[in-house]
């Protein structure tokens, strides 16, 4: 499979602050936020899918590929 995606530039501290939200909030809970400009980065990147959950919220959740990105960025 061809990464269609791989000139990203690499992850700001914020990108992985809002990586590792959205990995806690799957563990924990569900992550709701009406901002989607925080993670546009991280969507267009495909590290993080969203859905609309009502008229001003989304729901993020961390992508196989996100997962993979958090992973190196810890090591």
């Amino acid at each position: 499979m061809v990464d269609h995606v791989s000139r990203v530039r690499p992850l700001s501290n914020g990108d992985l602050e809002r990586l590792k939200e959205v990995a806690v909030a799957e563990r924990d809970g569900v992550l709701k936020s009406t901002d989607r400009r925080g993670y546009s980065r991280l969507i267009e990147a495909r590290y993080v899918t969203a859905r609309p959950v009502g008229t001003s919220a989304f729901l993020y959740v961390i992508t196989d590929r996100g997962r993979r990105a958090l992973g190196d960025a810890m090591t």
